[in-house]
């Protein structure tokens, strides 16, 4: 019995299961960088904020020290992991220099 999807070619099932084993074992074999990623760009969602994106810079850095200087792959999710937690916490200075003293007056008036 045949359990290949009908829509795909014959022989791209198997690319698709070696792109899922490759991305699986690449969460295997460097956690800490992938975790990075994750958390990096859980950050921009309104429940996740600040201390996630340090939370992503820390484990970047560490993922950095831990991934041998030949594994290119795992450096980069790391390195895409410390990039999204610092440009989160750089737009939220930004927004807190821009929009902080209307936010001050508000609650001011609030009060």
């Amino acid at each position: 019995m045949d359990c290949s999807f009908p829509l795909l070619e014959r022989g791209t099932q198997g690319d698709l299961e070696n792109m899922y084993f490759k991305e699986n074992q690449m969460l295997k074999k460097y956690p800490l960088a992938v975790t990075s990623l994750i958390i990096g760009l859980l950050s921009f969602l309104h429940l996740f904020g600040l201390e996630k994106a340090i939370l992503a810079i820390v484990l970047g850095g560490l993922a950095l020290k831990a991934v041998p200087a030949a594994e290119e792959k795992g450096k980069r999710y790391a390195y895409a992991g410390v990039a999204l937690g610092s440009l989160y916490v750089i737009v939220l200075v930004v927004f807190m220099a821009i929009k902080g003293p209307d936010m001050l007056n508000l609650i001011g008036k609030l009060r």
